[in-house]
């Protein structure tokens, strides 16, 4: 049984991959110690332990150092390669790629191998685009949901409320803050997938994953295909092949 771990900026996920078994959870970074333990607790049979992390190298050595005294293993620390697992990555340098990035390419590519657009939406939100070669054409970065009310809030001086509804009709600073937050951000996902569709072809996949996944699927003009484990499935496909 291998354990792949998907470390974000706020939140951790991760699957036990066993034959016939895959088990998943989440959870915040503070809960991870926790969390890791009460999942293992029938699971003593670990052989491999895969990381994706966007993490610093600080909090990357705790992570292992955890995994050492709960699993009793040695993490890898995955980091994308100029040429892997049928993906050809153009970026420069190579390994300034985030490794979310990379394995969320991999898995996409896999499950099938016509041209795909990758939207992550995390702290951070990602759109990659990977042709039917498996070149990696590409992508772009800018703040997620969280992180834009965030700042928009510092600016302000406000408090946002946790929870409100879009709306273009928004009738109180919260509503309407919260709204002009993430139907922009939906806009410009849709409009960087539809430059993405004139160099790929308008036959592409386009695979939604992320924590804000939900949030945004139904504000998009594109067909998607949610995949929230889209990382957590590349892992697998690094693994299986050490």
């Amino acid at each position: 049984m291998n354990l792949l771990i998907d470390a974000g900026n706020s939140r951790i996920k991760w699957a036990l991959d066993g034959t016939d078994q895959w088990l998943t959870g989440a959870c915040q970074r503070a809960d991870f110690a926790q969390a890791l333990k009460d999942q293992l607790q029938a699971s003593t049979d670990i052989e491999k332990i895969i990381i994706s992390s966007t993490r610093n190298q600080g909090y990357n050595q705790q992570l292992s150092v955890l995994c050492e005294e709960v699993v009793g293993r040695t993490p890898h620390f995955i980091e994308p390669a100029r040429r892997e697992h049928g993906i050809i990555n153009r970026y420069q340098p190579t390994d300034s790629l985030g490794s979310d990035r990379w394995a969320a390419l991999i898995a996409a590519h896999s499950l099938n191998q016509s041209p795909a657009v990758v939207i992550d939406c995390g702290t951070a939100v990602t759109v990659d685009a990977v042709n039917s070669d498996g070149i990696f054409e590409g992508g772009v970065i800018f703040p997620g949901l969280d992180l834009a009310l965030e700042s928009l809030n510092r600016a302000d001086n406000l408090s946002l409320a946790s929870k409100v509804d879009a709306s273009v009709f928004a009738l109180d600073t919260d509503q309407a803050m919260y709204s002009g937050v993430i139907y922009s951000i939906a806009g410009g996902i849709d409009t960087i997938v539809q430059l993405m569709r004139k160099t790929l072809g308008y036959s592409v996949n386009i695979y939604l994953c992320g924590g804000d996944m939900d949030k945004l699927a139904n504000l998009l003009q594109h067909n998607v295909i949610k995949e929230p484990e889209l990382v957590l499935k590349g892992l697998k496909i690094i693994a299986d092949s050490k």
